[in-house]
């Protein structure tokens, strides 16, 4: 670990970018050197820096003298870093920001509450995502919700950096199938057998504009969710196809959302119907 003397021969600008750095690795390790860090913070409040960022480095300074060993108070050392970061211009985009291990997990006693509501009978089906941002988030809902089956159709690449970093490892969570478009997609999604055979019998759900509201649908145990791009939705061949189309309501002023956020509604909407009924 680079030393608090060498630091301060360093340019401004590499410095403070080192010190974000430091900062983020404290974070997710979960632990932290009771000198060093203390002497990291007093590093960044002796500094010229904008007053935001001195005021963050004095609260996690006094935060850090009552803190117990070897525990780093995560929200503090967060706040000061991405301040730090945006003084230096190096605020994340959305696909960069980090999670601490176990964000998110349940408690023991909510576990299998959590298996109850999986959706393991659900698949997803997208069709020409553009956005590898949205796609991995897509799949890390589906992941989170314990839906079984994704099916990417003439979308972004599973491979892609930003893919990968929204998806955050959920895409060996589920079971991923990409196919190609170079037919149309609704002949493939749906006459193909390597596309939707297995889901034979099951409703085909799509999600979009004009359908019934998610909260006054009934989900079934099973089914096919159907999601379209994000310029223009599902294609007239697979909305044909639709047994049932449902929309999120939207009652404020903006009419849309991100095709992420909507799929994330709709797959909690169907999570609370399979547990209600467990």
């Amino acid at each position: 670990m680079i030393t608090i003397r060498k630091l301060t021969r360093l340019a401004p600008a590499t410095r403070w970018r080192k010190v974000v750095r430091l900062f983020e690795s404290f974070e997710r390790s979960g632990t932290f050197d009771p000198a060093y860090l203390p002497a990291l913070v007093q590093l960044v409040r002796d500094a010229d820096l904008p007053p935001a960022v001195i005021d963050a480095a004095v609260g996690l300074d006094a935060i850090l003298a009552d803190a117990p060993r070897g525990e780093p108070p995560r929200r503090a050392v967060n706040t000061l870093r991405h301040l730090l970061a945006a003084h230096v211009g190096a605020q994340p985009a959305d696909w960069d920001l980090g999670e601490p291990a176990g964000f998110g997990a349940p408690t023991h006693a909510d576990t299998a509450t959590c298996r109850d509501a999986a959706l393991e009978r659900v698949t997803l089906l997208l069709e020409s995502l553009r956005s590898p941002f949205n796609l991995g988030s897509i799949v890390r809902s589906a992941a989170a919700f314990g839906v079984g089956r994704v099916i990417a159709a003439g979308c972004a690449d599973v491979r892609s950096p930003r893919f990968l970093r929204s998806a955050m490892g959920a895409e060996s969570m589920v079971d991923l199938v990409t196919a190609n478009a170079a037919t149309p997609l609704g002949d493939l999604a749906l006459e193909s057998d390597r596309a939707l055979s297995h889901a034979g019998g099951q409703p085909l759900i799509a999600l979009e504009l004009g359908g019934t509201p998610v909260g006054r649908f009934h989900f079934p145990d099973a089914g096919v969710l159907m999601v379209g791009s994000e310029e223009l939705g599902l294609s007239p061949g697979l909305l044909e196809h639709a047994d049932y189309r449902v929309t999120v309501p939207m009652p404020g002023r903006k009419q849309s959302l991100n095709v992420g956020v909507a799929v994330g509604i709709a797959l909690a909407f169907w999570s609370a119907a399979v547990s209600a009924r467990s």
